[in-house]
């Protein structure tokens, strides 16, 4: 078999992940880490099927308007409790920026496009940066979830998008604190 055809397709597959970067430092500033401080999922600067989170909820039926709000921050504390969780598992601890018990660096995740999906699948794209104490950004990465609508309600699957990510950032974050 041709070896060179065979390496790049081992290339393609290894670049095949739940995530990219868009940023990755070198020295690895995760190496050794065990506390780790995090700020909550934000929307503010989304993309809410295809507009921005601000004019898309003002063409909302007040039903949607009153929700909305609440539905954000059940999604965004779902993703803390399972992130939290997750790193937990794997050694990590997840501190409020409140208290940050020695930690230097933050999880900074912010939602960047939404796609509600109706009766079609729910699209969830969050970036999360890995800032310094400063809030100088050193490392970024992209993630995209999709849930499927099965007849759940719309806020259900954001729940369970917002799960998927938290799993996706917490595998992240566990295999950069374990590379040298």
């Amino acid at each position: 078999m041709n070896r060179p055809l065979v390496a790049a397709m081992l290339l393609a597959l290894a670049a095949c992940g739940p995530y990219r970067y868009v940023r990755k430092a070198e020295p690895n500033p995760m190496a050794g880490q065990k506390v780790i401080m995090m700020s909550s999922l934000l929307f503010g600067s989304a993309e809410v099927d295809g507009m921005p989170e601000s004019a898309w909820i003002m063409g909302q039926n007040d039903g949607w308007k009153q929700e909305w709000p609440a539905d954000q921050l059940r999604a965004a504390g779902e993703f803390a409790r399972e992130l939290k969780a997750k790193l937990a598992a794997r050694g990590i601890k997840a501190n409020p920026q409140a208290n940050p018990e020695g930690a230097t660096l933050t999880l900074r995740p912010s939602v960047t496009s939404l796609k509600t999906g109706g009766w079609r699948p729910t699209i969830l794209e969050v970036s999360v940066q890995l800032v310094d104490a400063s809030g100088a950004p050193l490392e970024e990465i992209s993630t995209k979830v999709k849930v499927d609508s099965t007849f759940n309600k719309f806020e259900d699957r954001l729940d369970q998008a917002a799960l998927l990510t938290a799993g996706i950032v917490a595998d992240w974050l566990a295999a950069r604190s374990t590379e040298g």
